[in-house]
């Protein structure tokens, strides 16, 4: 994947918090950045975006190729995971002057088919039983 997609990914920035090490400071402000970096972990890790692999993501920039998205709109669409055509109204501009209703349910087939949260939790769930 090139640099400028894989810096921007929700995926890349919750594997950074995940490295990050524990900086001491010596002002008490410590505390309150390490809460805001669980905090934003636990927020981030909850999400479909967390499932993100470059497998997942160089696969869904290729079925989403034929469609004339910006670059900007394939990555809200992947970090988003719209599932409606409303939400996906909300991601890609002139939505219903640029594409037929027939492509909005195509692009959001694509997104649906993308492994999220839900099908990782089905899987703990029958692993544990």
């Amino acid at each position: 994947l090139e640099q400028r997609w894989t810096c921007k990914l929700v995926l890349d920035f919750l594997s950074s918090l995940h490295k990050r090490k524990k900086k001491r400071h010596s002002s008490g402000k410590t505390e309150s950045v390490e809460t805001i970096t669980y905090e934003t972990k636990e927020f981030l890790s909850k999400r479909p975006c967390a499932c993100q692999s470059p497998e997942v993501i160089k696969q869904f920039l290729e079925s989403i190729a034929c469609f004339s998205l910006t670059k900007a709109e394939k990555l809200q669409l992947l970090n988003l995971r719209p599932v409606s055509p409303v939400e996906i109204q909300l991601v890609i501009e002139e939505l219903e002057e640029r594409f037929s209703e027939e492509q909005v349910e195509e692009m959001l087939k694509v997104v649906s088919s993308l492994p999220s949260n839900d099908a990782k939790e089905t899987e703990d769930m029958t692993e544990s039983k």
